[in-house]
């Protein structure tokens, strides 16, 4: 990649959930990045304080993303070779 743009910067596109961590493997690539993210999920509807304490499919989602990105972190061995 760093070929291709040399030093101009580049649009980083990708899920804002994924977003920190590509920014992060990019950066260590040595790449001038402009984030763009997309899929962004607003807040869930606000509901009565008693009622955040119910389970709800929305929070399972929610969940489900951070969990999957919180291990793509944990087990990402990408950053050292992508150093330029």
């Amino acid at each position: 990649m760093r070929t291709l743009v040399k030093d101009g910067r580049v649009a980083l596109v990708t899920s804002a959930v994924h977003m920190p961590r590509a920014l992060r493997l990019a950066r260590i690539a040595g790449l001038d990045v402009a984030a763009f993210p997309t899929d962004w999920q607003p807040p869930s509807e606000v509901r009565a304080s008693w009622e955040n304490w119910l389970p709800s499919l929305g929070a399972l989602s929610v969940s489900s993303n951070a969990l999957w990105e919180i291990l793509a972190n944990a087990f990402d061995r990408r950053g050292a070779s992508l150093a330029p």
